[in-house]
């Protein structure tokens, strides 16, 4: 049904938030980089899931800086939503 497709839709949604929590939350676990070299580094800081989350969060830090942990706010506000069957409009 629409509902069950909607709640687990919501449910993926809220998995992806959570990798880009973790992600960019590890991101250089090892140790600060005073660079703050994104483009060096690209996918070779130490992260909790390895070259894909370095990269990932390197790329997410490129395009957006220290905003990128809004986006899984927001993400994770949409998988919220989903789940509890809110429509995304303004009323």
């Amino acid at each position: 049904s629409g509902e069950r497709k909607c709640e687990i839709l919501g449910a993926a949604v809220l998995g992806v938030a959570g990798l880009l929590f973790l992600a960019l939350l590890t991101d250089g676990i090892g140790g600060y980089d005073p660079t703050g070299r994104y483009i060096e580094a690209l996918g070779h800081r130490e992260n909790l899931f390895g070259r894909p989350g370095a990269f990932l969060s390197a790329l997410l830090g490129i395009a957006f800086g220290d905003a990128a942990h809004v986006l899984y706010a927001v993400i994770f506000l949409w998988g919220l939503m989903l789940l509890s069957h809110r429509p995304l409009t303004g009323s």
